[in-house]
């Protein structure tokens, strides 16, 4: 099945939207479950829609306030209600289907591997996540410490934009254990905590398994997530499915979005104003963190 997990309104709704038909436009009979705060959204794709309280954002985002840990735990549930050895192949709501060669039914077929991510992004150091590796250099002894000591610079940094996995109970232990790994990072990594999950899905998945680099026929927009949101919020539902069945108009939109991303109104107002919120978000975080450690 397809699973997503969409929450914070219409900027998250309507990429969700285009995610979702995109999926259905080729694969008319896929399996597509989202979580969302905004179920209206989704009326008529054929998604089963599952609605999230703010209760339950703030359940899943414990024990900081993190809300990227409600994807962890999303996948978790899945984990565990889904048919054993099903696929479930999770993707954020900044991706867009363009199709597999062959791509038939209504499941993604994994094949034989057990852990799949978007792509290797690349190797932490002192060029990518440079404070990250800086962290795990200053605090190795902590590290050391910890249930994943082998923690060190030069591990691979896989995008957790798209996470694939059979429902087994050994896949929902392996969740349960990225969520722990992400709690000890809301604690002690303050400096980016917004990469928390993806750094703990991409640690726990290559440890265990191996990480398989696979989009899986998803295009996955996350550097340019901002601009197409804010040129859906212009558009109709019947604008939106256009785009979700035609490639070219996809293309499109991205184009006109990265010529937004150059507009100086754009820069003053939607970014300055996601800049703001992510510092406000990270502050927090800290603060939380530190109550815990102490």
């Amino acid at each position: 099945m397809f699973l997503t997990y969409c929450y914070g309104g219409e900027r998250f709704s309507k990429p969700g939207l285009l995610s979702v038909l995109s999926i259905r436009a080729r694969l008319p009979d896929a399996v597509i479950d989202v979580y969302t705060d905004a179920p209206a959204a989704f009326t008529g794709t054929g998604a089963r829609v599952h609605s999230l309280s703010a209760i339950d954002v703030a359940a899943g985002s414990a024990p900081v306030g993190y809300r990227h840990r409600v994807k962890i735990a999303v996948l978790l549930r899945h984990a565990l209600s889904a048919p054993e050895g099903s696929p479930v192949l999770y993707t954020d709501t900044d991706t867009y289907f363009r199709g597999l060669p062959g791509a038939k039914g209504t499941m993604p077929d994994l094949g034989p591997r057990p852990w799949v991510m978007h792509n290797l992004d690349g190797l932490v150091g002192d060029d990518f996540y440079p404070v990250f590796a800086r962290f795990l250099r200053r605090e190795s002894a902590l590290v050391a410490d910890s249930e994943w000591p082998g923690m060190a610079p030069g591990f691979k940094m896989f995008n957790s934009g798209l996470v694939g996995f059979r429902a087994t109970r050994e896949a929902a232990r392996l969740l349960l254990e990225a969520q722990r790994l992400t709690d000890w990072f809301s604690v002690h990594f303050h400096e980016q905590p917004e990469w928390g999950e993806q750094f703990a899905l991409a640690w726990i998945g290559e440890q265990a398994y191996g990480v398989a680099a696979d989009p899986m026929g998803f295009h996955h927009y996350w550097n340019q997530n901002t601009e197409v949101s804010t040129l859906l919020a212009r558009m109709t539902r019947a604008d939106i499915e256009k785009i979700a069945g035609d490639e070219a108009r996809f293309d499109a939109l991205l184009a006109d979005a990265a010529a937004l991303a150059h507009d100086p109104r754009h820069r003053r107002t939607a970014l300055r104003k996601k800049r703001w919120n992510r510092s406000l978000q990270k502050r927090l975080i800290a603060w939380r963190g530190r109550g815990l450690r102490e």
